[in-house]
């Protein structure tokens, strides 16, 4: 019998820059393909994370990086591959033309995926993620991120965040 060890890391930004920078951190560690759940409430800096790990990933830092709310997708080619950004949040159900692009993006072993109120339906795509909860603290740019995985393949950007944590960086 396996037994899922789920790890689980806690960290602090201050600003949307330490935001953006811990976005960035965790992109260039972020293993290839990908999946990152994002959830916390509206204006607790999920775009602000997701512009971090783009340039992570290798993304030209003059490419805009927003938020699909209203369109739901964007595409961002980077390095042989693609970070594809997706928000649920404007979605309530999905219909099966919606099930089929999803499972069609989350299936190709050429895309990062980074997804904006994942729990919304993350779980119904993708079995093994990376899963960000960023909460808003006391102070005004306080930023509070629970981050957790039982997937093996993220196991080590855990280690590496778990070190990072503990230089007191």
């Amino acid at each position: 019998m396996l037994i899922a060890v789920i790890t689980l890391i806690d960290l602090v930004t201050f600003s949307p820059s330490k935001t953006h920078s811990l976005g960035h951190l965790i992109g260039t560690w972020l293993p290839s393909p990908s999946v990152v759940g994002l959830d916390g409430p509206l204006g607790a800096g999920k775009t602000c994370f997701v512009q971090g790990v783009a340039q992570g990933l290798g993304i030209p830092a003059d490419v805009h990086v927003i938020s699909p709310a209203y369109t739901l997708i964007h595409e961002y080619p980077v390095r042989g591959r693609i970070l594809i950004h997706i928000d649920f949040y404007r979605l309530s159900s999905l219909k099966n033309t919606d099930r089929m692009l999803f499972e069609e993006l989350f299936q190709n072993p050429n895309h990062t995926i980074v997804v904006e109120w994942a729990s919304k339906f993350l779980s119904e795509f993708a079995p093994e993620f990376l899963l960000i909860h960023i909460s808003k603290g006391a102070e005004k740019n306080l930023r509070n991120f629970h981050i957790s995985s039982d997937a093996p393949r993220y196991r080590q950007l855990l280690k590496n965040l778990s070190e990072y944590a503990n230089s007191g960086a």
